[in-house]
Order: structure tokens, then C-alpha cells, then sequence
């Protein structure tokens, strides 16, 4: 059994490499407060007050400029915080750079993750920079971790992760008691009414979900013998779809092939936290009505950050 106290405190990794394409725009850092606060800026806030100890961003090196203004100057003045970024030639054996350079999409999470690994020196958590996951889940991963080598994931109810303002794409989770047994990346997901969900799966088949399943919002937790299975992964995936302009190597598909392969388990923290995040633009106001609502609550200070 573990304790954080006698040992290195988690790493949060953000993954903020993504393009914002239904966004429009660089979602990771568009500020969502009167003083330019991003929605970042109060998921990092809930991470350190959960004791994680570092916070690590993977971002493009095209927003390097922007991000470090807008976000990350701020965050390294208040944490231990560092970024690396996700090149698309980025852990490319030589044989398939080709292929990496005629890409413009980039190769998904796995590959997000492995460009940030010699960072990842103790147990870390995996989170998307676009979305609000709620204080507790934070809680929830550290909390875990300071009993726990296991991996875990924290589980939504899927009701609670759907957008107002279009489709969205979650992994929809099978559970044995506290532990994982399927993650499938499922695609498409809105709500139809109160008690239907409809949503496509990978193979494309048209299927009606309750809203009460179980859904991963990438947040993950791994122990550190999690990021040599990815490597593996990440060359299976690499030797079958490097030709595939679009193919992206997943964090789900990876965790799914754990569970089928048998080389890790998962525990399943649950929480009933709601989500909202910056999938398209007319996310942003809603975001910005909630983040305010917590400020008046107490939950967050007006001003997060010393300068």
C-alpha cells in the first residue's frame, strides 16, 4: 500500500494538442472570465488543492506564444509546471515519416501522451484541456492513488456529460463491481429525450443508450508501467493504420485493449459531478454562466492566481 506522503505526489498531464475543430478556435485558451481566466485555469486550480504535485501540458508548438500569455506563465508562477509539445513526427520510427509528414490531423491521445513520458517519472492522471470534470474527481484520482498502484478511471453518468449544442464523442464504459471490463469509443451521442441517448459505435452501428451508463471523460489515472503497454499499443497501431490520414491512436482503445489483453486493470471511481466544457462556440456562454456561478458559491476565489 502507498501513501503520497512518502512518495512523489501525482502528475497531472493536460492534453491540449487538439485542433478545436468544431470549436472554430484555440478552446484551450479562450477566456471564459472578465479577468481571462480559462476553463484550465479551475481544473488546475481543483488539482492542486487535490495534492497533485506537477502539472504537465502537451500542447502544439504553433500556440506556444498564445499559450504561455494567455495560460501558462500565470499557472508556473503558482505550481511546478512544465510543457512539452506533440510534433506530428513525434515517436514516427524513421520507416513511417512519410506518412507522418502528409498529415494535418494529429495522431490522437496515445501519441500525446508518449510525448510527455520521460516527464511521467510517478503515477499521473490524463485529462482533456477542454473540459470542467468538477473538484471531486480530483479527489477522487488522488485519493485513489494514496492507497492504490491500480489504474482507475473516473466514471460519469453519461446523462451528465452531454452537450446542448451538438453531438459528442465518449467512451461508454462496462463495469464488473469497481473495475473496468470494455471501454468503446462511441460516437455521435445526443440526447433524444428525458430516457434515450442515441449514439453511433465504432463499426458504425446506430444504437439507443438510457443516459445511466457509465461514460469516460479520458480521465484516467496510470501507474508508470501503463506508458510501456501505450508504447506497444502505440507500434500496433502504428504498423496497421500509419497509411490512414485519419486513423488516431486512442487513450479508450488503449485502455480497452488492456482489459482484453489482461495487462492491467482499472478501477472505476464514480462521481456525479456534471460536466460542461468548449466543444462548439456556443458552449462558451454557458461555460461562462457556470464558472461564474461557482465564483458567487465560494467555491472558486475571484482571483485564482497570486500575479
Amino acid at each position: 500500500m502507498s501513501n503520497l506522503s512518502n512518495e512523489k505526489k501525482p502528475i497531472l498531464l493536460v492534453m491540449a494538442a487538439g485542433m478545436g475543430s468544431r470549436y472554430g478556435g484555440i478552446k484551450q485558451i479562450d477566456p471564459i472570465t472578465d479577468n481571462g481566466c480559462v476553463l484550465l485555469d479551475f481544473g488546475i486550480y481543483d488539482a492542486l488543492k487535490a495534492n497533485f504535485g506537477k502539472i504537465v501540458f502537451v500542447i502544439r508548438r504553433d500556440i506556444e506564444k498564445d499559450f504561455r500569455e494567455r495560460l501558462f506563465d500565470r499557472i508556473a508562477r503558482n505550481a511546478d509546471a512544465e510543457y512539452v509539445f506533440q510534433e506530428k513526427t513525434g515517436f514516427i520510427p524513421s520507416s513511417y515519416l512519410t506518412y507522418a509528414e502528409g498529415r494535418t490531423k494529429p495522431w490522437g491521445t496515445i501519441q500525446c501522451v508518449l510525448s510527455a513520458s520521460k516527464l511521467l517519472d510517478t503515477k499521473f492522471a490524463t485529462l482533456n484541456s477542454d473540459d470542467f470534470y468538477g473538484r471531486s474527481a480530483y479527489e477522487l484520482i488522488t485519493g485513489h492513488f494514496s492507497k492504490s498502484n491500480e489504474n482507475a478511471l473516473v466514471g460519469y453518468y453519461l446523462k451528465n456529460t452531454l452537450s446542448d449544442n451538438g453531438t459528442v464523442t465518449r467512451g461508454v464504459c462496462k463495469t464488473d463491481g469497481d473495475y473496468l471490463t470494455a471501454l468503446e469509443e462511441t460516437y455521435k451521442i445526443i440526447r433524444r429525450n428525458s430516457a434515450v441517448v442515441d449514439a453511433v459505435t465504432e463499426s458504425g452501428e446506430n444504437i439507443e443508450l438510457t443516459g445511466e451508463e457509465t461514460a469516460s471523460m479520458n480521465f484516467f489515472g496510470f501507474n508508470t508501467d501503463a506508458l510501456g503497454h501505450m508504447e506497444n499499443y502505440w507500434s500496433e497501431f502504428l504498423s496497421q493504420h500509419a497509411a490512414d490520414p485519419k486513423a488516431e491512436c486512442l487513450l479508450p482503445n488503449f485502455v480497452g485493449k488492456m482489459l482484453k489483453d489482461g495487462t492491467g486493470r482499472v478501477r472505476v471511481l464514480n462521481t456525479n459531478e456534471s460536466w460542461f466544457g468548449m466543444t462548439y462556440p456556443s458552449d462558451k456562454a454557458k461555460v461562462h454562466d457556470e464558472i461564474n456561478k461557482l465564483i458567487s458559491n465560494g467555491v472558486y476565489p475571484k482571483e485564482l492566481w497570486r500575479k
